[in-house]
């Protein structure tokens, strides 16, 4: 979003507790709330360093299989990684503007044409001046050759309808969905009095063509204590995941509807850069930072 171990005891739901002294990356770090898997620890590896002479900060970014499409604020270009190769493969040149911050991306799974190597992607600009996800085509078939083509425009309600500052849209691809996640207020800073929201909608079908979507269109609304600086996200197994903050604390939450029923607290574990994009692959987390720095996150089971 914006540009800046331990002997624990599980916590029941959320419950706050004290921590010892630091672990290594591959020590095991317990977290609060549902298990991921079926012991309530993680842990983390820093995989790579995307390889890039751009300059614009690294902000969201999607995965299909090993393929990791990375964005950059403004929208200069896309790197496409290979997570298993761990290496840059193609960067794809965009036509972007300041405006277009990138916040958050994902890919569904309706595909514009059958025989797409890729279901489509959607990225959420989150900026007062452009409300709305831009959702792309992958064309071509290999990489070196592939290119993307915008084919549908997703505006989100108007600011006053909810109200619902800084919206980012969030994918559940499997279910239809689209979810909005934002802020009460005009503040992406925590505070006691602002909160962050969560909103479900059906997700358009791009034989729509573009779509306006207005908050009485809203199937559900949720609202929760606010954290700093909503960052990527992604939605698996009927669960919402979102990284926040700025550093040097930082979080990743995960959300089952109208419950936050995982917290984990990376900076506990020495994660303290700023999160931006978070995708799923192999059956780990991972995650890159403000510095694109791709960090694994490993849950054993």
């Amino acid at each position: 979003m914006r540009c800046n171990k331990h002997s624990f005891v599980l916590a029941i739901g959320l419950m706050l507790l004290s921590f010892g002294p630091r672990l290594h990356a591959q020590e095991r770090h317990p977290y609060y709330g549902d298990p991921i898997q079926l012991n309530p620890e993680f842990t983390y590896q820093k995989v790579m360093h995307i390889d890039s002479d751009e300059k614009q900060s690294a902000q969201g970014g999607a995965a299909y299989g090993p393929w990791l499409f990375q964005f950059y604020n403004a929208m200069p270009r896309v790197s496409v990684v290979n997570l298993e190769q761990r290496r840059v493969v193609q960067e794809i040149p965009l036509e972007g503007k300041p405006t277009y911050h990138c916040n958050n991306a994902n890919f569904g799974t309706e595909r514009y044409e059958a025989e797409d190597a890729f279901p489509l992607l959607y990225v959420s600009m989150e900026h007062k001046q452009e409300h709305k996800c831009l959702v792309f085509r992958i064309t071509g078939s290999a990489p070196g050759q592939w290119g993307m083509e915008l084919v549908q425009t997703i505006t989100y309600p108007a600011t006053h309808e909810g109200p619902m500052f800084y919206p980012n849209a969030v994918i559940d691809g499997e279910g239809g969905y689209l979810w909005l996640t934002g802020y009460h207020l005009e503040n992406w800073h925590a505070s006691p009095v602002n909160r962050n929201l969560l909103w479900k909608f059906r997700l358009p079908s791009v034989k729509s063509g573009d779509v306006t979507l207005k908050a009485t269109d809203a199937l559900e609304r949720y609202s929760f204590p606010s954290m700093t600086a909503t960052q990527g996200a992604l939605f698996r197994g009927g669960k919402l995941y979102q990284v926040f903050d700025i550093g040097p604390t930082t979080y990743l939450r995960v959300f089952d509807r109208n419950k936050i029923v995982t917290e984990l607290r990376l900076h506990e574990a020495g994660l303290n850069t700023e999160p931006e994009s978070l995708v799923y692959w192999n059956g780990d987390l991972y995650y890159v930072t403000v510095k694109r720095d791709v960090i694994r996150l490993s849950f054993p089971k």
